[in-house]
C-alpha cells in the first residue's frame, strides 16, 4: 500500500521508541546539569569549587540546550579576559 503524496507513514514502534528516549535523555540532562548548577551557585556563597562546579554543569547542560551553550562560551570568554588580566598585572603567582 502506497502514501498518497506528501504524507509520510505513521511512526513504528522504533520511531516513538527513538523519540521517547531522546525526550528521556533531555530531562535527564536538564535535571542532572540543573541540579549540579544549582549547587554550583550555593557553593559561590559557602567554601567550594563554583568556578569549576558551574562551567560543569553548563557544559552538561550545553549537550541538549542552546541557551547553555551560548552561556557557556561567554563564560569561557569572560575567564580567559580574566585570567589575562590577572596575567597582566605583574603580581606573583599565588602561594609566593
Amino acid at each position: 500500500m502506497s502514501n498518497p503524496a506528501g504524507t509520510s507513514p505513521k511512526p513504528d514502534g522504533a520511531g516513538i521508541r527513538s523519540t521517547i528516549l531522546r525526550h528521556l535523555r533531555r530531562v535527564l540532562v536538564l535535571v542532572v546539569g540543573g541540579t549540579l548548577l544549582v549547587v554550583g551557585v550555593i557553593l559561590i556563597f559557602v567554601p567550594g569549587p563554583a568556578v569549576v562546579v558551574i562551567p560543569a554543569a553548563l557544559a552538561i547542560l550545553a549537550t541538549e540546550f542552546l541557551w547553555a551553550s551560548r552561556l557557556l562560551a561567554r563564560a569561557k570568554s569572560l575567564l580567559r579576559s580574566a585570567k589575562d588580566a590577572d596575567a597582566g598585572t605583574g603580581a606573583p603567582p599565588s602561594g609566593q
